[in-house]
């Protein structure tokens, strides 16, 4: 294990058909529609469909904004991409 100082901040996992944005601060972060997008060009961005927190995961698209409360996590549906 190697511990760095610094470069704390939010973290993206990108898989195949979405990803995955988290966000570990103590105070709520916004992505923009860039950062959403990335250099991968995603797009069809929407919440998955979910009986867990269903205000959050109500299977709507994603478009401008989306902001993200301390210590939380979401699911994203994508367009596919195909794995590198």
């Amino acid at each position: 294990i190697r511990v760095y100082e610094g470069g704390s901040g939010t973290w993206r996992r990108d898989f195949e058909n979405g990803f995955v944005l988290v966000n570990p601060l103590n105070q709520a972060y916004t992505f923009n529609a860039d950062e959403l997008a990335v250099d991968l060009a995603r797009t069809g961005i929407k919440r998955i469909l979910g009986t867990q927190a269903p205000e959050v995961n109500n299977g709507q698209a994603v478009t401008g904004t989306l902001t993200l409360a301390p210590f939380d996590a979401i699911i994203l549906l994508a367009d596919h991409i195909s794995s590198r």
